[in-house]
């Protein structure tokens, strides 16, 4: 019999994006989700990996089922509280769970391991496995940079680096960062509020073999494709130092990605040292000679910075994406007309 796996999450999307993507990961595993407490307490099977997020965690003695390994799955900015005392005793693999004084607590040697919901994927999957390994020597060299720009501010640049990241996803493996200083990302994507510029901060804050950590527990999955968050505020990206970019970028290039995709929107400190790293750049633009006297202005400022990389002119098919004011999925990008067109007209491979 295969790996069984219980997922416990208050959010169904969530735990439908990553079920989705454990089944279709890894064979032969079995996935029991709740999302309710009361029906979770009433399941009384035995699991050999459970990940529960806190509602979960804090009624777990009262529930019949047992697990073989446990993981508190939080957010990166929650703590699972240390008070209280919590015994555990193991029979036959199954470990049990008793608590006194009304409160849990699960250390790291015996308990319930932290597991972060929004981190590198093939992480979470091997920490799931327990085929945890150190991801600094798996790739030689440094990953190919896709930038992509629009001089005239086109409203599908985000679409269409979405669709970008996706499709080259199906065979890579893929970064996308999102640069744009008011963008949409979060709300495609149901993001929560995690911020850039927090991540920056932690990044700059702890020495460089510790930077990967905290890049895993930013990251996030979605559509075949890992991503960091956005600017929460949107001036904040003009307050980083060139220097403070380069560090970030650095830690960025050491993550063991194939692709990087960065989606660029206005001009900031540092931004030619970072588009200097392209492999290729693509310019979103729209028919016409003011759309084309615009990309002739930057692509002159790019040779200014001594930065001589491929570059693009990509006409967009305007009529991609159909939606209703309000409304938008990130399955209308990656897999709709625009994701066709990306793997037709754009060398993705």
């Amino acid at each position: 019999m295969g790996l069984s796996v219980l997922l416990c999450d208050t959010d169904s999307s969530y735990l439908s994006a990553l079920t989705r993507y454990l089944l279709a990961s890894c064979k032969g595993i079995s996935v029991t989700t709740y999302c309710e407490v009361e029906l979770f307490l009433r399941d009384d099977r035995q699991f050999d990996v459970a990940a529960l997020t806190t509602p979960f965690l804090e009624v777990l003695e009262e529930g019949a089922s047992s697990v073989r390994k446990l993981y508190h799955l939080c957010s990166s900015n929650e703590v699972w509280p240390a008070d209280g005392a919590v015994s555990h005793s193991s029979t036959d693999g199954a470990v049990s769970h008793s608590s006194t004084d009304g409160a849990a607590s699960y250390s790291s040697a015996g308990g319930a391991e932290t597991l972060y919901k929004y981190q590198d994927m093939e992480k979470f999957l091997a920490k799931i496995l327990g085929q945890e390994k150190d991801r600094s020597s798996e790739k030689q060299g440094s990953p190919r940079v896709l930038s992509v720009v629009s001089p005239i501010h086109h409203d599908m640049r985000l679409p269409f680096s979405l669709a970008l990241s996706s499709q080259i996803g199906k065979r890579e493996r893929v970064l996308f960062l999102d640069l744009d200083e008011e963008s949409l990302l979060p709300e495609i994507l149901q993001e929560g509020d995690r911020d850039l510029m927090d991540l920056m901060y932690e990044i700059l804050s702890v020495p460089e073999q510790e930077r990967q950590h905290v890049l895993d527990k930013y990251m996030g999955y979605s559509h075949g494709f890992y991503y960091l968050p956005t600017f929460r505020d949107g001036e904040q990206i003009c307050y980083v130092k060139e220097e403070d970019w380069m560090a970030f970028w650095k830690s960025i290039l050491s993550g063991g990605f194939d692709t990087i995709v960065v989606l660029y929107h206005q001009l900031f400190q540092g931004i030619w040292s970072l588009l200097g790293d392209s492999s290729a750049i693509y310019q979103i633009s729209r028919e016409g000679d003011f759309s084309k006297r615009s990309n002739d202005r930057f692509a002159h400022r790019l040779r200014s910075h001594e930065i001589h990389v491929p570059l693009s002119d990509l006409l967009l098919p305007m009529s991609s994406v159909k939606l209703q004011a309000g409304e938008y999925s990130a399955e209308d990008f990656t897999e709709g007309a625009l994701g066709r067109f990306v793997e037709q007209h754009v060398g993705v491979s």
